[in-house]
């Protein structure tokens, strides 16, 4: 797995919203209903819980559709435990009960990725079906979660995160590597985060506290929302943040050769060892040290 450095948000998120479409078909299975139903007021829920010994994985890799995902990463542990809840919504609790055995956790231990991946019907003829998953893996693992509709939090991970989802908020948070969040709709937060971060977002908020390691790359961009990016005053890069329809603020940080308009900051902070690119369409852009 490889955080990947694009600056331009525009095809990134056209190549994710694509990688999204054909992931959600692989996460489908072919059971037919013809039943619709008018209303999700009633639900079936069941919970999962699983041990898994770590007999040589590397990687995490989630492929889910709905639902909320909370990854906790630990250090000195051997054993993965995957729970949660399967729930399905309908009018009647008989045929949220009825369908809830068509919704299923799929793990694949094959290879060294611990793969992970919801299935499905192809049709919800108006029921609503959602899997909460919460994990618990070692620090040490890289991780490739992708989701369509919910929240998705990561913490404690020391290898390679890669979170991509369309509808929700991602939270990454005490976290020591190189990360990267991408979101069409939602707010992305990241807090304690050592590495390089790359945060690219449709239509949201970027809150961002890092420490960005020498020679490190902080690369946030949203088209419609508010960058907030908080650093050590001690940071060494090349600084940057643009702005269309906004304004861009500093606080506490020593830009050194700077450049300034209302739209735009640009300068050298420390010995400009690593870079940071923060771009907004319509929003606001706050930096400020500590």
């Amino acid at each position: 797995m490889k955080i990947v450095n694009q600056t331009k948000i525009r095809n990134l998120l056209t190549f994710i919203i694509i990688a999204a479409a054909i992931s959600f078909h692989s996460c489908i299975n072919n059971s037919v209903d013809d039943n619709v139903v008018n209303n999700t007021q009633n639900e079936a829920k069941e919970s999962f819980y699983y041990e898994i010994a770590d007999i040589g994985f590397t990687t995490l890799q989630m492929d889910a559709i709905n639902g909320e995902i909370e990854v906790i990463a630990l250090s000195l542990i051997d054993t993965v435990i995957i729970e949660g809840e399967r729930i399905v919504r309908s009018e009647s609790i008989a045929d949220a009960e009825e369908h809830l055995p068509l919704l299923q956790v799929i793990i694949d231990q094959s290879s060294q990725i611990l793969k992970i991946r919801t299935e499905q019907p192809n049709q919800s003829n108006g029921r609503n079906y959602q899997i909460n998953y919460k994990l618990q893996i070692p620090a040490d693992w890289m991780q490739d979660i992708e989701q369509l509709n919910g929240n998705i939090s990561s913490s404690g991970g020391q290898e390679s995160i890669e979170i991509r989802s369309t509808n929700g908020n991602i939270f990454l948070n005490n976290c020591q590597t190189n990360v990267e969040a991408v979101l069409t709709n939602g707010n992305i937060t990241i807090t304690n985060v050592t590495g390089s971060v790359f945060a690219y977002l449709t239509n949201g908020n970027i809150i961002s506290q890092i420490i960005l390691p020498l020679g490190g790359e902080c690369e946030h961009s949203t088209i419609n929302g508010n960058i907030q990016l908080s650093i050590p005053q001690t940071t060494s890069a090349e600084f940057s943040a643009t702005t269309t329809n906004g304004g861009v603020n500093t606080f506490n940080l020593d830009l050194q050769n700077s450049q300034i308009s209302p739209k735009s900051v640009s300068g050298t902070l420390g010995d400009g060892q690593g870079r940071i690119a923060l771009e907004s369409v319509n929003g606001n852009i706050s930096a400020s040290g500590y």
